[in-house]
């Protein structure tokens, strides 16, 4: 994927300032700078690839990308992790990046999903076009070691990129 740059506006109560967001891949070290601010825990797998989007040069907000296995399905690309620093949040700025790298891996040929429990991603990918739910609901009761996570008993929905045509 190459680099790009995305201009949007954000519509909204108020008047919300446009913003130019340049999208840089990027090594898994820069998930310092981002890992503290992640709702879950501040662990990124290493095979991971990594994104961060730029706005006047300014790191703001940070993606992981990891191949999803899957027993029929093998182009499924799955979001890892997506952080938006808090100064920039509630802006929109993170469904149109993770969105916009969504088009590029759709591409490139894979199918790109996402799974959350954060109130503002879900939020905005429920209102988009471009994202289908692919399931919603409580994650499982859990047992063995996932009984232990942080995603257990937490509201989570799935979703699919679809995007342009």
């Amino acid at each position: 994927m190459t680099p790009t740059s995305e201009s949007f506006f954000c519509p909204g109560e108020h008047k919300r300032p446009k913003l130019e967001i340049e999208i840089r891949k990027c090594g898994i070290e820069e998930w310092k700078l981002f890992s503290k601010f992640h709702y879950l825990n501040n662990s990124l797998h290493r095979a991971a690839q990594c994104y961060v989007g730029f706005i006047n040069d300014n790191p703001v907000c940070y993606a992981g990308i990891l191949h999803f296995p899957h027993p029929n399905v093998r182009n499924f690309k799955q979001v890892s992790r997506v952080v938006v620093l808090p100064d920039y949040q509630g802006l929109g700025i993170g469904h149109k990046f993770i969105t916009k790298i969504g088009q590029a891996y759709k591409d490139s040929g894979n199918r790109f999903i996402l799974t959350s429990s954060a109130k503002g991603i879900l939020t905005a990918m429920i209102k988009s076009n471009d994202w289908i739910v692919t399931r919603k609901g409580q994650v499982a009761k859990g047992n063995g070691s996932f009984k232990d996570s942080t995603s257990y008993k937490k509201i989570t929905c799935s979703f699919e990129y679809i995007g342009r045509k």
